[in-house]
């Protein structure tokens, strides 16, 4: 470790290699890694990694019936969370959840790590997690000029798309973007990055939504006016636990050749909120908390 040497004199201190001392506070006081990418606490807003659950946010989780601990289920073997999708009439149970966020911000990002396995039954698409305002839009409801939210979706045969509800969308749902070529690997962890910059001032389209898969760019949504009013309602400030297949319809929903429905599992770990951009080039092993930031 480096020594950093202090010289006092008078009337003023002159202090000796600042910026060495200054990296170090960093170190102490908050700096989570060192090797290769770095991320400051005070950009963390939240980070559930299941291996003690005792948060509030995890709490909020695990009280749905859907949702259990995974001993062994996470990257390398940590704890994991598992959610069970049951197929119903309309694709299968909504496993959704928002929770509230210690910071507003007009641009944050939002990294889990996901395992679908071996067999999991896509179907037609689905649901997975995302950023939103104290009041988000989702369901097919209408928008308003503080409500908007900007989700990730699973699509046929593994695929991912962005799923944004904003200002200017001309249909009841939302706005569907998939990447061209990615799909999951079935049996594979993958970390989910979403960054999402709001529009300011409101009458401009010059919010995004750019989605990343294991550090790589496959969605670019562009020109997003999410909100027409400036406020602090419109800012993120809520994390959207949200995933389940569908759609509205039985052709959503996970079933056997025979009609039967099914029930599928996924499995969740690190699921990380940060301010600004903050990409996740892999999973998280372990308690490293690793990404990349600007």
């Amino acid at each position: 470790m480096a020594k950093v040497h202090f010289f006092l004199k008078e009337p003023g201190i002159t202090f000796r290699f600042l910026v060495p001392l200054l990296v170090l506070c960093h170190v102490f006081y908050g700096m989570v890694d060192l090797g290769g990418y770095s991320l400051f606490e005070c950009k963390k807003l939240l980070f559930l990694d299941f291996e003690s659950p005792n948060s509030s946010g995890e709490d909020i989780l695990l009280r749905k019936r859907q949702i259990s601990i995974s001993t062994a289920g996470g990257v390398g073997g940590s704890r994991a969370i598992r959610v069970d999708y049951l197929g119903i009439e309309r694709g299968s149970e909504r496993v959704v959840a928002a929770i509230s966020l210690k910071k507003r911000a007009n641009e944050m990002s939002l990294c889990y790590d996901v395992l679908f396995p071996e067999g999991f039954k896509f179907v037609k698409g689905g649901k997975l997690h995302g950023l939103g305002p104290s009041l988000p839009v989702t369901g097919g409801k209408p928008v308003f000029p503080s409500g908007w939210s900007a989700r990730v979706g699973f699509r046929p045969k593994g695929g991912i798309s962005t799923y944004i509800y904003d200002q200017e969308k001309k249909t009841r749902y939302g706005i569907t973007r998939t990447a061209p070529k990615f799909v999951f690997k079935p049996g594979h962890y993958h970390s989910v990055s979403l960054h999402v910059k709001l529009n300011n001032p409101a009458r401009e389209k010059n919010g995004f939504v750019h989605l990343y898969v294991d550090g790589r760019e496959v969605v670019r949504s562009e020109n997003v006016r999410f909100r027409s009013s400036v406020d602090k309602d419109s800012l993120i400030g809520m994390f959207l636990f949200n995933t389940f297949h569908g759609g509205s319809s039985i052709e959503y929903a996970p079933r056997t050749k025979g009609g039967k429905f099914t029930r599928e599992s996924a499995y969740f770990d690190n699921i990380g909120i940060y301010e600004g951009k903050n990409v996740r080039p892999e999973p998280l092993a372990g308690d490293s908390s690793t990404t990349t930031t600007e």
